[in-house]
């Protein structure tokens, strides 16, 4: 039997699975990269310091996830439509922000393979 706090928490996994396959439908792969614009550029500043701050508050994954979840369901994809080389630059300058992306590919990847299940809506 599931105690209310698993099932709080398994419910909350759910809703990050699907999430993430949101944005994996809706990510745009096959386009021309473009330059980041100052406002995505502070985005990703953003993300930084949130990670960095629930992680040394000693927040996981799934903590980084919710913390990070307003700029994931809004306009973070456009931050995908970048070139990898200067994505890498971001990668390299903000271990947060390199962090998040992490996490993300590792659960579309996951989504992708069949290996995480998404539950229907």
């Amino acid at each position: 039997m599931l105690s209310y706090f698993s099932l709080k928490k398994q419910k909350k996994i759910d809703e990050i699975k699907r999430t993430c396959y949101a944005l994996l439908q809706e990510t745009p792969w096959e386009i021309d990269s473009m330059p980041l614009t100052t406002k995505q550029i502070q985005m990703i500043l953003d993300v930084d310091q949130h990670v960095k701050q629930v992680t040394s508050q000693g927040g996981d994954e799934i903590a980084i996830l919710k913390a990070c979840a307003p700029f994931i369901l809004g306009d973070f994809n456009q931050i995908l439509k970048a070139s990898s080389q200067e994505l890498t630059l971001y990668y390299e300058k903000y271990a947060g922000f390199y962090r998040l992306m992490k996490i993300l590919e590792t659960l579309a990847g996951g989504i992708a393979d069949g290996s995480i299940p998404v539950p229907k809506r």
